[in-house]
């Protein structure tokens, strides 16, 4: 059986294998089934019977729109089209170079992973510039934690990069010449109501490493997909994901409505949940929650607003105590092994799991009868400490669903932010006894 050696070192992602357009003999029963590293020196050397239709693969589902030929004698053959990206004819070397194929998404705010063995992530903080064999069934897999979603696009033997329908058709991205240009879909995200900040998982050029601050709002630029997901803390990952759609619109499962807002949108609301830790019963005092630093608390009260998440801590003067869960419906949850640490308050305090919800709605009225609706966000506030911020509908309401229902006398501040056609605005009502007055 005639043997020849492959040598893609020129190629960025040099690892391939190889395999037949027919299924007569030999097809399908090369011994060089498995992937090899054409880059190894010297290059691998491999036995393959005499015949035609031989393609390389570059990983499962990608197949190289490239055919070669073994002749009897052992020596290679392909087309003249091939001149360009293949040496070796009459041969029994084939080099292989590939075409100059240039990748920019610096746009996005997250890494793209071409779908072939070997390939790391493509950096978005710079252009790259890849050696690659004409294909039809190239992917560009997001790169951000769980999130799921891709970029198909080929490139013909001539360099000639080409967009799969459906990318282009959404205007997420462009190909001309050899370039693919990405622009993704940017969104906002808005946590101004949590008492902490929140880590895009995989998004390095957005924070990897520094939270976005609760102080004001992020934008995000995303190719679309599925799965995008935050840390509340170091090594705490919330328990919620988004999607991002094709029309840049954000989408979430329903059982995030209690404390996120904004689906249809391209605003993306993180509200979270009230939470009160006493420390009366404690042998020391409270200092905070591990790897949130700068709560607001007293030596024996925290208060916190908390996007759902497993593992926060609570820290006394004596060390760390066990985690507590903060759920998708507000309530708050402990493992077992750490129940003893933990004894519920009365029904109705923002740290009680059994506590109910409250809804406060609001109405922002037309700034001119007949005029646009109210647009924006709506920030209730009760006795300093942050319950939510919730976006307007289109009649101009936002209804807060909390898990921190007023009880006794209280006053809610609420604080609308204004849009073009409407100026900020400022409210309290006075609550008494579970009802309210304006």
């Amino acid at each position: 059986m005639p043997s020849i050696t492959i040598d893609t070192s020129q190629l960025t992602f040099p690892l391939v294998s190889v395999s037949r357009d027919d299924s007569g003999a030999g097809a399908g029963n090369s011994p060089w089934d498995g992937l090899v590293d054409g880059a190894a020196v010297p290059p691998p050397e491999v036995a393959l019977p005499a015949g035609t239709g031989y393609r390389l693969r570059l990983g499962d589902g990608t197949t190289a729109a490239v055919t070669f030929e073994v002749r009897e004698d052992g020596t290679l053959d392909f087309a003249p089209e091939h001149d360009a990206f293949l040496d070796g004819r009459g041969e029994h070397h084939l080099t292989v170079r590939g075409v100059p194929v240039t990748i920019d998404a610096r746009a996005l705010d997250h890494p793209l992973t071409p779908e072939l063995p070997g390939a790391g992530p493509l950096s978005s903080d710079r252009v790259h510039e890849l050696l690659l064999l004409p294909s039809t069934t190239y992917r560009l897999l997001v790169e951000a934690g769980t999130s799921v979603g891709a970029l198909a696009f080929s490139v013909a033997p001539d360099g000639q990069v080409q967009l799969a329908l459906k990318a282009a058709e959404a205007g997420v991205a462009e190909a001309t010449g050899s370039t693919l240009t990405i622009q993704g879909r940017t969104v906002t995200v808005d946590g101004r109501s949590l008492s902490h900040g929140l880590l895009p998982v995989g998004v390095p050029d957005a924070g990897m490493g520094s939270f976005l601050s609760p102080d004001t709002v992020h934008r995000l630029t995303m190719l679309p997909a599925a799965g995008y997901t935050f840390h509340t803390a170091p090594g705490l990952p919330a328990d919620f994901s988004y999607t991002v759609r094709a029309d840049g619109n954000v989408d979430y499962d329903p059982s995030c409505d209690t404390f996120l807002t904004g689906r249809g949108t391209r605003t993306l609301v993180v509200s979270g949940f009230p939470v009160a830790l006493g420390a009366a019963e404690a042998d020391s005092d409270l200092v905070g929650i591990a790897a949130l630093d700068g709560l607001p608390h007293n030596p024996r009260e925290l208060t916190a607003v908390l996007a759902p998440a497993s593992g926060y801590q609570p820290r006394t003067a004596h060390g760390v105590c066990s985690g507590f869960r903060v759920t998708r419906d507000g309530t708050l949850v402990v493992a077992p092994p750490g129940t003893r640490s933990y004894s519920s308050a009365p029904k109705g305090s923002p740290a009680t799991a059994t506590a109910g919800f409250a809804a406060l709605t609001v109405r922002i009225a037309r700034a001119v009868p007949g005029g646009a609706p109210p647009r924006g966000r709506v920030t209730f506030t009760a006795d300093g400490v942050p319950l939510g911020t919730v976006l307007l509908d289109e009649l101009g309401l936002a209804t807060l669903r909390t898990a921190a229902p007023p009880k006794g006398d209280q006053e809610i501040v609420v604080a609308y932010e204004g849009d073009d056609a409407h100026r900020p605005s400022m409210t309290t009502l006075h609550v008494r006894g579970g009802a309210h007055t304006p």
